[in-house]
């Protein structure tokens, strides 16, 4: 985990890190990585919730990468929003695999890395989306 936080630190620009994009561009990557070596790992059935194991793995991938998002987060409730709105578009991109949405809120809150009062916004937002697809499904 160091070794990733000092390649990203000698190629991030001074200030790149305050900028929305960039956030948004760590956040997607943090995910791929995570995601990758477990839910959404090749020959893992997306529709179904996943094995506990699986989850136990997604939560420990998360653990290890925290050090970084909080590096670019840490007490910065904007730039946090945009992660959490990284983790809308990465699951959306992803055809929202089964409770992954709600695991990486809950991860991102539960290990200090998004404040609390985002993730029940995020929630709200979810539950908003969950309400507006159920709108255009019976239209």
């Amino acid at each position: 985990m160091e070794a990733r936080m000092e390649f990203i630190e000698k190629r991030v620009r001074p200030k790149a890190s305050d900028h929305e994009d960039d956030v948004e561009v760590y956040s997607k990557s943090s995910l791929d990585h995570i995601t990758k070596h477990s839910s959404l790992a090749e020959g893992i059935e997306r529709t179904q919730n996943p094995l506990r194991k699986i989850k136990e793995k997604e939560r420990q991938l998360l653990v290890e990468i925290k050090p970084v998002l909080q590096k670019f987060l840490h007490d910065k409730l904007k730039l946090q929003l945009h992660a959490l709105y990284a983790v809308q578009v990465f699951c959306c991109n992803k055809e929202f695999p089964k409770g992954l949405l709600l695991r990486l809120f809950n991860g991102l809150y539960e290990e200090d890395v998004v404040d609390g009062r985002l993730t029940m916004c995020g929630r709200k937002m979810l539950m908003n989306s969950i309400v507006e697809r159920g709108r255009h499904c019976f239209r």
